[in-house]
């Protein structure tokens, strides 16, 4: 396969690594916004698919704040059990940190499913955000 260095090809690869850079820049506010001002309630897993060839699963969650429900689409960095590829995971629910000032900013985490009845008022905030994303 020959593949040919033009103007053309070069200005998709910078149009693609400024999106590429946008992205991981709105990840990580995300991130800072919430661990300012942490608070803890719980998410469902709405959706969850495979968006392109490249392998790389999508999941959307929703969580209740005061009565209004918020929603975020996130990109899990490790693969959810009996998930790829079916809908065994929609449904799942799972401790969600959100901001307290700006609740529609959150993290997800995805290792410790919520099984079974719980009480949400016994949620706490983590000592440390890194299962978190």
């Amino acid at each position: 396969m020959n593949i040919r260095i033009n103007k053309e090809n070069i200005k998709w690869i910078v149009v693609g690594i400024i999106l590429l850079s946008l992205l991981f820049l709105k990840d990580r506010t995300n991130k800072r916004v919430v661990k300012a001002d942490p608070a803890v309630t719980f998410g469902v897993i709405k959706k969850f698919y495979s968006p392109g060839t490249d392998g790389g699963e999508s999941l959307v969650y929703t969580y209740k704040i005061n009565g209004k429900e918020y929603k975020r689409a996130t990109d899990p960095s490790d693969e959810l059990n009996n998930c790829i590829n079916n809908k065994n995971c929609i449904g799942k629910k799972f401790i969600v940190l959100y901001s307290k000032s700006k609740p529609s900013k959150s993290l997800i985490n995805l290792q410790e499913e919520l099984i079974g009845d719980f009480n949400p008022d016994t949620l706490k905030v983590p000592d440390s955000f890194d299962n978190f994303e």
